[in-house]
């Protein structure tokens, strides 16, 4: 069995250093989120916190992308403006809220951010819209 998988890896060098990279690539990743120490949650348990808990869906997404389909009652933040518009966020301080972005990777730091002005309860949708739209579950557009 392992002579078999040395045979492979020799037969077909290219293939295994690209699977290096992608495994390198996804440890990385990994742990970067944990270091920003932002949960991540699946849009399932965003639809229980939205029911349950009341919380708060702030979409960071630009304009463009945002209007062409998002999550019914998310408020729209883009990332770039997140400072300027943060007083105005200051009213979600205590409150659960949900940092959307277009595959989640924006959003924890985004999520980051509110952690450190104060926000007691950030989370990010794991996978962002991308993950929401795969589980069939419905957008609105404005």
């Amino acid at each position: 069995m392992i002579h078999q998988f040395v045979d492979l890896m020799t037969n077909h060098w290219i293939l295994s250093i690209l699977l290096g990279v992608v495994l390198l690539l996804l440890l990385v990743n990994e742990v970067f989120d944990r270091r920003l120490g932002v949960p991540k949650i699946s849009p399932e348990s965003v639809v229980q916190w939205m029911n349950r808990e009341g919380a708060v869906l702030l979409d960071i997404r630009g304009d463009a992308i945002f209007s062409a389909g998002h999550i019914l009652g998310a408020e729209h933040v883009p990332s770039s403006l997140l400072e300027k518009r943060m007083p105005a966020l200051i009213k979600h301080k205590d409150k659960p809220v949900i940092v959307v972005c277009n595959l989640g990777q924006e959003a924890a730091k985004v999520g980051k951010t509110l952690s450190d002005q104060g926000f007691t309860k950030v989370m990010v949708l794991n996978g962002g819209i991308q993950a929401w739209k795969a589980q069939g579950l419905p957008l609105v557009k404005s």
